[in-house]
């Protein structure tokens, strides 16, 4: 099983969108940020499951 890698540009993106989100919501920011982790933590898993 491989471990998922972030490009910076992946890493960048995400903090810009929660950025963006926290402005105008932080707990919708911070639960948004927690389905992310949690569904990219399960991609080794399960490599074809969002193709």
């Amino acid at each position: 099983m491989q471990a998922v890698r972030w490009t910076d540009e992946a890493t960048t993106d995400l903090v810009e969108i929660i950025d963006y989100i926290e402005q105008r919501n932080p707990l919708a920011a911070e639960a948004l940020h927690a389905v992310i982790l949690r569904t990219v933590e399960g991609l080794p898993s399960a490599p074809y499951l969002f193709r």
